[in-house]
C-alpha cells in the first residue's frame, strides 16, 4: 500500500510539475500584462485570444532584428516612441486623456515600426560618419515612418480594435484615414499647428545630437 501511494504521489507531482511549466507565460505575455498593469485603461480592449493580442506577444518575444522587445513603463517623448537600441525598448504614454484603444494602436505602430530597425541604424551610422546631410537623413527616416502607417492601416483592416469609436479614439482613426502617398503625408505635416509633434522636427534635430556627439569625440580624440 505504501508503494502505491509514493507512486501515485510521484505520479501527482509530475503531473503538476508539467502543468506548471506548460502555464509558466512567455516572455512577450509577461511584457504584455506589464503594460497592462502600467497601462490600465487597455485592460478589457483587447480579449485574451484575440490576433491583437497574439502577434503583439509575439512581437515581444521576437523584434525585427531576431531580438526580444522590452516594456519600459516611463513616459515617451511623444504619445508612444520606440527605441532601437540594445535591448530594445517601447513606450506608451500614461496620459489618462489617450484611450485604452488609441494604446493598443500606438502598441501595434511602434511594433510594426522596429520592422525597420536594421535601416534607421544604418541611417545612424551614416549621420556619425558625415555619410549623410541633415535634410535627407530626416527624409529617409519620414519613409520609413510612412510604410509603417501603411503596413499599421493593412494589419488593422484584417483585426480591427473592438468597440472603437471616431469620436474619442482619435489617434486610432487619425492612423487609419492618413494618406499614406508620400508628397501628401507631407503637406498633411505641413498643415498641422507648430505646436503639434513634427517628425521632421524631431528627426532633423536627432541628426544634429549625433552630429554634435561625433564632433565632440573628434575633439576629445585630439
Amino acid at each position: 500500500m505504501t508503494r502505491m501511494f509514493v507512486a501515485l504521489a510521484f505520479v501527482a507531482f509530475c503531473h503538476h510539475a508539467s502543468y506548471s511549466q506548460e502555464r509558466r507565460p512567455s516572455f512577450g505575455e509577461r511584457q504584455l500584462e506589464q503594460l497592462i498593469d502600467d497601462r490600465p485603461s487597455m485592460r478589457n480592449v483587447i480579449p485574451v485570444g484575440h490576433p491583437i493580442r497574439l502577434w503583439v506577444v509575439e512581437k515581444f518575444e521576437r523584434g525585427a532584428l531576431g531580438d526580444r522587445v522590452y516594456w519600459d513603463h516611463h513616459e515617451p517623448i511623444h504619445g508612444a516612441e520606440h527605441v532601437d537600441a540594445t535591448p530594445s525598448v517601447l513606450r506608451i504614454t500614461r496620459d489618462q486623456d489617450v484611450t485604452g484603444r488609441d494604446k493598443w494602436a500606438m502598441l501595434v505602430f511602434e511594433l510594426i515600426n522596429f520592422e525597420a530597425s536594421a535601416h534607421r541604424r544604418d541611417l545612424e551610422r551614416k549621420a556619425i560618419r558625415n555619410e549623410i546631410g541633415r535634410t535627407e537623413f530626416a527624409m529617409d527616416h519620414m519613409r520609413l515612418e510612412v510604410d509603417a502607417l501603411r503596413q499599421s492601416q493593412v494589419f488593422f483592416r484584417d483585426h480591427p480594435i473592438p468597440g472603437s469609436m471616431p469620436a474619442i479614439d482619435s489617434f486610432y482613426f487619425s492612423l487609419l484615414g492618413t494618406n499614406t502617398e508620400f508628397g501628401a503625408y507631407l503637406s498633411f505635416l505641413e498643415s498641422r499647428e507648430a505646436h503639434e509633434y513634427s517628425p521632421l522636427k524631431y528627426f532633423g534635430e536627432r541628426y544634429d545630437s549625433l552630429r554634435s556627439w561625433t564632433d565632440y569625440q573628434s575633439n576629445v580624440s585630439r
